[in-house]
């Protein structure tokens, strides 16, 4: 019975001497630096938020570059009539006679060097539009990664807040096993005691020595599972830590200081799901509309003979589309029920949230009362332990007896430890549900 009690109170101890004591408040604020799964969603989000960036610049016209230079070792000179001459004497009278004496001469075709360079600037005249809503996509998807990390953050606070009230309701019940078994070890000598008085039998001896080793037992592998918790939730703090134990005995009643969020992580990130599908729609549908993009440019170019002039400017249009058996339309289409998904997903998120809230705010009404009944077991247990050791050293309750009265004074510290950490851990999951910071430590003025 006692190793059964002790087992299911769960977990967790690090090596002290490695290990910082916190308080959970401490250890929630320490998470949101160290804890290796938080790091991640933040690396996530720096990336989109830079995809984003990505995308507005490409709303700025891009400008090509390009330059050529080459060295071909000699000049390349043409002679058009080959080895005949023209007979420019005829000419000469008419004033003619430089220019035909130019056709006998070689004609320069290139320079031994020759260098050509241009700049463009492309204007995307159709996809203006797209590159709009690529950023309005862009930005959605942005957002909704700070979203999905404010969603994480809080599920690793409720993890926390889980296994450090877990290990401190294991160190309660060690020391309430320890108890146990120092009570038993003096049931054990008086039981000696009156055996040798022949007051008793070695059936109640062996009754307690067997009852003795169990809680030891017990005590032992709490003292395993202890460590393992330690380490959960050191991994989830991001630092090994020992949890600091909690000193008020007082509980009080979580109540919500002002107006209950409207802003909620997860509703939050339902809408810009919606808003990202708003503009994948359209974007889907522009992306039917053919490419048509406006050139401006300037080129330059020396060593490539007459024909080619040193400097030009130009402005130009191109258009291009593809065919493509229907593909496109089909995209836009499924991008519409998309749209239509994301808005019934908004919808479900929203009832959903208030669902949780509701749950769990009577959760939290339904733990704190559970406190008093587990203070009220406790306090009759104790009592009736001390009543049960008068009446087992009076002879008149049976080693069974006492052994069961023990038992059910073990569980009652037990279902308190538990109660009192069921109750934190209902405040923390509400919070979650308000889309609240997740701090249960707030029900004390002192916040320890």
């Amino acid at each position: 019975m006692v190793l059964f009690l002790l087992s299911t109170a769960m977990a967790g101890d690090t090596n002290p001497q490695l290990a910082e004591e916190l308080s959970l408040q401490q250890a929630l604020s320490l998470s949101e630096t160290s804890n290796e799964e938080l790091g991640v969603a933040r690396l996530q989000l720096q990336a989109a938020k830079m995809t984003h960036r990505s995308i507005q610049v490409q709303m700025i016209p891009p400008i090509q570059i390009s330059a050529n230079w080459m060295d071909y070792g000699d000049a390349l000179e043409v002679n058009f009539l080959g080895d005949s001459e023209i007979d420019c004497e005829p000419l000469e009278a008419f004033g003619f006679g430089d220019l035909c004496s130019g056709f006998n001469e070689p004609m320069l075709i290139r320079d031994e060097q020759v260098f050509s360079g241009q700049m463009q600037a492309i204007i995307p005249i159709s996809s203006l539009y797209s590159l709009y809503y690529g950023g309005q996509y862009a930005s959605a998807t942005a957002k909704l990664s700070e979203h999905d990390k404010d969603i994480t953050e809080a599920n690793v606070k409720i993890q926390i807040v889980q296994n450090y009230m877990t290990v401190l309701s294991l160190q309660k019940a060690i020391t309430f096993a320890q108890g146990m078994i120092s009570r038993l070890e003096s049931h054990r000598s008086n039981i000696q005691l009156m055996i040798e008085q022949d007051l008793s039998n070695p059936l109640d001896l062996a009754k307690i020595e067997t009852a003795l080793l169990d809680a030891k037992l017990a005590k032992q592998k709490a003292e395993s599972g202890l460590h393992l918790s330690i380490e959960g939730l050191s991994l989830l703090v991001g630092q090994r830590i020992l949890p600091q134990p909690v000193t008020s005995n007082d509980y009080p009643l979580f109540s919500l200081e002002g107006d209950t969020p409207s802003l909620h992580p997860s509703v939050e990130r339902s809408r810009q799901q919606l808003r990202a599908a708003d503009a994948g729609r359209k974007i889907a549908w522009l992306d039917l509309v053919p490419m048509i993009n406006v050139i401006f440019g300037t080129s330059v170019a020396s060593g490539q003979g007459p024909f080619t002039p040193e400097s030009q400017n130009f402005v130009g249009l191109s258009l291009s589309s593809t065919f493509g058996w229907g593909h496109q339309m089909y995209e836009a289409k499924a991008s519409e029920l998309q749209f239509q998904m994301a808005q019934k997903a908004l919808t479900l998120q929203k009832k959903a949230v208030q669902m949780q809230v509701s749950r769990f705010q009577s959760e939290v009404h339904l733990a704190h009362a559970a406190i008093a009944v587990a203070q009220s077991k406790s306090d009759i247990a104790i009592e009736a332990q001390r009543q049960a050791k008068l009446r087992f050293e009076q002879q008149m309750l049976s080693a069974s007896g006492l052994l069961e009265v023990e038992s059910q004074l073990l569980e009652a510290h037990l279902f308190l430890a538990d109660a009192q950490k069921d109750y934190l851990v209902a405040i923390a999951r509400y919070q979650q549900a308000l889309g609240i910071d997740v701090n249960p430590t707030v029900i004390w003025s002192d916040n320890k």
